[in-house]
């Protein structure tokens, strides 16, 4: 979803933090990329990087993960930043998932062949990246809503992954 809102609509922000502070929120990540990401990329890296939390070899297979996501496409960067409040990973496990981050190899198809194969090749998407627990004291306001709902650009989802749903 993507909307473009004006720096004094107060009303959209005042409803993603009514929104934010309605649910159960685990974790906080917020992100960079090492390269300039179109928002079509980053949500297809941001989504993976879940789904591969949620692969067998993973503390986090089978668990039902809730992502509210927002892509913020800033004039002063390159590319997208990424906000997100996240339900389902223990918050104790914040400093598990930034590592998982830093180490996070996406396969990308190289729209060649060699030998009659397909040829990938591998990249680490996340530049810098935060991951800390949630704390409701701080309200949503805080977290997402005032900061950056109110951006000129801004796209946003809400992301259910779970290992067993497709």
């Amino acid at each position: 979803m993507k909307w473009k809102v004006e720096r004094s609509n107060k009303e959209m922000v005042n409803a993603f933090s009514k929104l934010i502070e309605s649910r159960k929120w685990d974790l906080f990540f917020t992100t960079t990329f090492r390269y300039t990401v179109q928002i079509d990329w980053a949500k297809i890296y941001f989504k993976t990087f879940f789904k591969y939390l949620n692969t067998k070899k993973k503390k986090y297979y089978d668990k039902s993960i809730f992502c509210l996501v927002f892509f913020e496409k800033d004039s002063s960067r390159t590319g997208v930043h990424i906000h997100s409040l996240v339900n389902g990973i223990n918050a104790q496990d914040a400093v598990l998932i930034q590592t998982e981050c830093k180490y996070f190899l996406f396969k990308k198809y190289k729209g060649q062949r060699w030998n009659g194969e397909d040829v990938y090749y591998y990249i680490r998407p996340f530049g810098q990246t935060c991951v800390r627990p949630y704390s409701p004291e701080l309200k949503g306001r805080f977290y997402i809503a005032g900061k950056y709902v109110s951006r000129n650009l801004v796209h946003y989802d809400f992301y259910r992954i779970n290992s067993r749903v497709r």
